[in-house]
């Protein structure tokens, strides 16, 4: 039997096709499906636009989304509770509730009205507005399934995070300060004083510090959100046996793009386990890649945190639903260095993936074009570049001859300078901007 509900349909952000932000189309009258009796109808005030979005609006999990296209993006959402279905007991119509999907979830909250499991929300304080609530529940999510439910993280326990400027790496920090942890963390310099707010003890500018020698002990668990070999090594290094590695970078939805659900799976499970078995014999240590899940006992602890003003996540900028072009782009001027022309200056890295590696709608011969143009003006400048070992192999079918030629002539300056691992300063930086543009 179908539930009580406000309208048959919505105004949705769809995207038909995967490919850049002029993809996104805004439809007036996308269909609200019955709600299930553990449904719950949302009346969408503030959702947030966070790096899995723009992933997938670019391809990224195509193996699964492909056929489930036209997909709603959106994980994060705040609003106000409009339906509940039969067996729904903890929210009532009319609460302000916020929460997240889980990251495969094909029908986002990129609409009007967005359609989340009870245990997926959590009443929000009302010392919060919708905005602030809506950049909080996945990144505080991934963090709190890393931290209690993986490392089962204790007072008086030591925790790196690596990466602590983006939503993740300031959840982590603030969810394990709050539970008694000493929390020393990498970032770049205009994050420093944001993370040691954030109950951080130590805050190491990657972009000015060597952070083999300035980060100092030995820790507990290990949450890496750039999730490269370099930070990978260095993670790996300074745990404790018996302590637990993170990443975020897991490669399960990547390979499965790259070979299909039927071989990729497969693959990713081999890695991961040949990774779990020698860091477990080398260093005795365990080792995750970890991902968001809903989570009824972490959202409860983050509502009480935020309410407590002890979990917060910035907000640069917000943007009007009709503007959710411009929101995307300016998410991927974040994403992808050197699209805006100060991010190029003398001596600094520069990361050519994203300008080389090609959407649905991009042709091959674009994508060389557009690395040309890039490595002329990098090379222009004085830059150098840098790239991992897994970008030339698995992308040189797409990279013109003269980019990668720079990459060789350059890999002896890239080791010199210690720079991470192919993980350029500019990367790295982008990536801590992750949820920080909302819509």
């Amino acid at each position: 039997m179908p539930m009580w509900r406000l309208s048959s349909s919505r105004r949705a952000v769809v995207i038909p096709r995967f490919g850049g932000p002029e993809v996104l189309q805004i439809r007036s009258n996308v269909q609200i499906p019955d709600l299930e009796p553990h449904h719950v109808l949302v009346r969408a005030r503030a959702v947030s636009i966070n790096p899995l979005d723009t992933r997938m609006r670019a391809g990224y999990g195509r193996s699964i989304f492909g056929p489930l296209l036209p997909l709603i993006l959106g994980r994060d959402v705040s609003g106000e509770v409009a339906a509940v279905g039969a067996s729904v007991r903890s929210l009532n119509v009319g609460q302000d509730v916020f929460g997240a999907l889980h990251p495969t979830a094909a029908r986002g909250t990129y609409a009007d009205y967005a359609i989340l499991n009870e245990e997926q929300l959590t009443p929000k304080p009302p010392s919060v507005s919708h905005v602030e609530a809506s950049a909080i529940p996945f990144a505080a999510l991934t963090a709190w399934r890393a931290l209690k439910s993986t490392a089962r993280i204790a007072e008086g326990q030591r925790l790196l995070v690596l990466g602590g400027g983006g939503a993740v790496g300031l959840s982590a920090i603030q969810l394990a300060a709050a539970a008694g942890c000493h929390v020393a963390t990498t970032c770049g310099g205009r994050s420093v004083n944001r993370v040691l707010e954030a109950g951080a003890e130590q805050a190491i500018d990657y972009t000015a510090e060597d952070i083999e020698l300035a980060i100092k002990g030995q820790f507990d668990a290990v949450l890496d959100t750039i999730g490269v070999q370099e930070t990978e090594r260095v993670g790996i290094n300074f745990l404790r046996r018996g302590g637990h590695y993170m990443t975020l970078q897991g490669e399960a939805a990547s390979l499965s793009d790259r070979y299909g659900l039927l071989f990729g799976l497969p693959a990713a499970t081999s890695i991961l386990l040949k990774k779990q078995l020698q860091y477990r014999y080398s260093h005795g240590i365990d080792y995750s890649w970890t991902y968001m899940r809903a989570d009824s006992e972490g959202l409860d602890e983050i509502r009480r945190l935020m309410e407590a003003g002890r979990l917060k996540v910035p907000v640069d900028k917000t943007f009007s639903i009709s503007q959710v072009k411009e929101a995307h782009e300016a998410k991927d001027k974040k994403l992808i260095p050197g699209s805006l022309p100060d991010l190029f200056r003398e001596g600094h890295s520069v990361v050519v993936e994203g300008f080389i590696r090609p959407h649905n709608e991009v042709s091959k011969d674009e994508c060389a074009s557009n690395g040309k143009k890039f490595a002329d003006k990098a090379m222009e400048l004085g830059c150098y570049f840098s790239a991992t070992e897994v970008l030339a192999k698995h992308d040189e079918k797409y990279m013109p001859q003269e980019v990668a030629a720079a990459i060789q002539r350059n890999k002896a300056k890239i080791e010199a300078d210690n720079v991470l691992g192919g993980m350029t300063k500019v990367e790295a930086e982008s990536k801590e901007e992750d949820n920080a543009v909302k819509s």
